[in-house]
């Protein structure tokens, strides 16, 4: 007897079977993209049908086994293909209760029969069963409500499954009004094609186990699922079926953690690869041949549950991150900042996630000298697949690293190595830096972190100056001190009047002044604002007028040497102050020293 039988059928066949989804299935994902592209699909196959016949109209295979549930016995689990016949049944509803919109007393019983049939259980009494159940519990019984008519206005639920189903049902009854109105004879048609013309191949494999390995060669044909989606199923295939729903609930802990962070899957899953593997370079196409080929470095199959418990750990270390926070939840400034300066960008992560492990002040201390390095790369425009690969590489190092002696030692090695290479090009970058050569947020960033080390310095280490929030938010404007919309005697008076739009925007014309002083002084003339900026409790804006002094050798004097006033502000004392920034800049991403820095003050 064939343990694999494989056969085309038109959908009118395949629905005189039943079939469940495991409990371990991924949930109904489809959007109304995947919905509407179907529908169109099989629109445009259909043609003139039954005038016409333009033939068959292939929409994909389903992979599907025997169930093993004695009550059961006549089902099929489905493992590949759930979305594409879930999206099946809820058409047929849809097809169903429009025609009964257009004629409440059109007969609709042989499209229901393809959802739900009638059968006699063993007390002699009538049930109506579904031809598709859905056995994950995000599904709450959404199709069997559907199956009988039940008022999706009337379905409350928070569970994605359900929402994505209720939307693609009635998406659906509003694509079949928006095509054939009330021409209920249109609508019949199209149900006729769907039934009679669609035809999918199902396979058909006596075991569990042999259906999975389909879909895994059928996937990894490049037709269907993602990396992610391909792992976990080559984990199912390494536990017993007893444990699928044990595993399946530390799946889902880790799909969820990238959904609520809105982080991408595979991108975590390159990474993960990198950062624990050292794998210096793997595009999001390789990821799961790479763990086929890697199982002595991974032990998938000797130790699934340890396995998916690495990449729980993972996931939620990376979620932190990703916030700004330490894998225990706790705050860590630096790992803060680089939110506020990496955008989408998340190389950075592989280091870190190399470093999971170690206690929080080390943690702070290397994620002080990633955001500088990070920030450096990024103005020198180091190309960033350059830099992954570094990272990737050292991660074998640090994954080593249990001890602050170790860590300087791969910081020195490594870090600050590569800070005194790049120096230079950092100066230069920075010496030219305008707003046009970088992102806005990133200018704040930078004005941010200049004021923030500068405050720090002069008034101390708090929670106040500790927080890049206290610079970038909605009270805190970025000012430009000679005005982007100037009076006529202003733009006159500027030394360089024809390269006035030039100097407006380069960095040295930037500060972060608060928004109740901006908007006192408007476009006005500099001798009006610099007495305003005094006002600012930035020091980095206090200082283009008057650098702060307070009684003799104290903090705040010693933060502000080597400060700079102008008494007026023309192409020279613009040029001068982006000298000035350049200079604190240095300090402030500590790419002055050749050693590896011991503090984490910045």
């Amino acid at each position: 007897m064939n343990t694999i039988q494989s056969e085309d059928l038109a959908i009118h066949k395949l629905l005189n079977d039943y079939y469940i989804v495991p409990n371990y299935q991924r949930e109904y994902v489809w959007q109304q993209e995947q919905v509407n592209r179907l529908l169109e699909d099989i629109m445009e196959a259909k043609g003139e049908f039954p005038k016409i016949d333009e033939g068959d109209y292939f929409i994909g295979s389903i992979v599907v086994c025997e169930s093993k549930n004695k009550n059961e016995s006549s089902v099929l689990e489905v493992i590949d293909g759930q979305q594409r016949l879930t999206t099946i049944i809820v058409i047929l509803c849809a097809l169903r209760d429009r025609i009964r919109e257009i004629n409440p007393a059109g007969d609709t019983s042989g499209i229901n029969n393809y959802v739900m049939n009638s059968s006699i259980d063993f007390t002699g009494n009538a049930v109506e069963k579904m031809k598709l159940l859905l056995q994950y519990e995000e599904s709450d019984g959404i199709l069997d409500k559907l199956g009988k008519r039940e008022d999706v206005s009337t379905i409350v639920s928070h569970s994605k499954s359900v929402i994505n189903i209720i939307n693609a049902y009635t998406y659906t009854k509003e694509y079949l009004a928006q095509n054939y109105g009330d021409d209920e004879k249109s609508v019949r048609e199209f149900f006729g094609y769907l039934v009679n013309k669609v035809k999918v191949i199902r396979v058909q494999t006596m075991s569990v186990a042999q259906a999975l390995k389909i879909f895994e060669t059928i996937n990894d044909r490049g037709v269907g699922l993602n990396s992610m989606d391909l792992l976990k199923n080559l984990m199912f295939m390494h536990v017993r079926p007893e444990e699928f729903s044990k595993l399946k609930v530390k799946w889902k802990e880790i799909v969820q953690e990238l959904e609520e962070r809105k982080e991408k899957p595979l991108r975590f899953l390159r990474y993960f690869i990198m950062g624990n593997y050292g794998v210096e370079e793997i595009t999001e196409e390789r990821i799961y041949e790479w763990f086929l080929n890697n199982e002595h470095k991974c032990n998938y199959k000797s130790d699934s549950f340890g396995f998916v418990e690495l990449l729980k750990q993972n996931v939620k270390a990376y979620g932190q991150y990703v916030s700004g926070k330490n894998p225990d939840g706790t705050n860590n400034r630096y790992l803060d900042n680089l939110r506020y300066f990496s955008g989408a960008a998340r190389q950075h992560l592989i280091l870190l996630l190399a470093a999971r492990k170690l206690p929080n002040d080390l943690l702070e201390k290397l994620a002080w000298q990633i955001e500088n390095l990070f920030f450096c790369y990024t103005i020198t425009r180091e190309p960033t697949k350059t830099f992954e690969k570094k990272f990737a590489k050292w991660a074998t190092d640090l994954l080593l690293v249990k001890d602050e002696q170790g860590l300087d030692e791969f910081i020195k090695k490594y870090i600050v190595d590569e800070k005194n290479k790049k120096k230079d090009n950092f100066v230069y970058h920075l010496s030219m830096l305008n707003q046009t050569s970088i992102q806005q947020y990133r200018i704040r960033y930078i004005l941010a972190k200049i004021s923030q080390s500068l405050d720090e310095k002069a008034w101390g280490s708090t929670s106040y100056y500790n927080s890049l929030a206290t610079y970038i938010n909605k009270d805190v404007e970025l000012e430009h001190i000679l005005p982007q919309n100037p009076s006529a005697d202003v733009k006159v008076a500027f030394d360089k009047g024809e390269e006035y739009q030039d100097y407006v925007k380069k960095l040295g014309n930037l500060t972060l002044l608060e928004k109740s002083i901006n908007s006192s002084i408007s476009n006005g003339a500099y001798d009006h604002k610099r007495n305003e900026y005094e006002k600012s409790s930035f020091m980095i804006t206090k200082a283009i007028s008057s650098i702060p002094q307070v009684g003799v050798n104290t903090k705040i004097n010693r933060a502000g040497i080597g400060l700079r006033t102008y008494d007026e502000w023309n192409s020279i004392s613009i040029e001068d102050r982006q000298k000035l920034l350049v200079e604190l800049s240095l300090k402030a991403w500590d790419m002055e020293t050749t050693t590896a820095a011991t503090s984490t003050s910045s």
